[in-house]
């Protein structure tokens, strides 16, 4: 069929802006779930709560959503907050411990680089 005979017929175009439409849901729905995947992934590997598919009555939680298209829970806006919001607060956490013992190391460089004057010192001289 002809591309010109194709536009004229308003069916088919119909029918090409529906099957973009579904395609497109396809892969916003593909990208929407790799990234609650990996942000799943990062809070386990630190440690962090992720939160529960279902609450305390046994409904679905409002922190996942279920997707229209693949049915697979996915992490809700409300849910990758939190979890984002949790794994800011542990890799801060995290930093801070680093921090901590900064000031150790350079003391601990510091005399090292002491005790080797010395012991120089000691040799060139003694």
């Amino acid at each position: 069929m002809k591309i010109a005979e194709a536009t004229k017929n308003p069916e088919h175009i119909e029918r090409g802006h529906n099957e973009w439409q579904y395609e497109f849901a396809m892969l916003a729905d593909e990208e929407q779930a790799y990234y609650s995947r990996k942000l799943l992934e990062r809070a386990r590997a630190l440690r962090v709560e992720v939160p529960a598919y279902y609450g305390v009555d046994q409904k679905p939680s409002e922190d996942y959503e279920e997707s229209f298209l693949t049915h697979q829970f996915q992490l809700s806006l409300k849910g990758e907050a939190k979890v984002r919001a949790a794994i800011r607060e542990e890799e801060k956490h995290r930093s801070e411990n680093r921090a901590r013992f900064l000031p150790f190391l350079a003391a601990l460089t510091g005399l090292v680089g002491a005790i080797t004057g010395l012991v120089v010192a000691i040799g060139k001289f003694g």
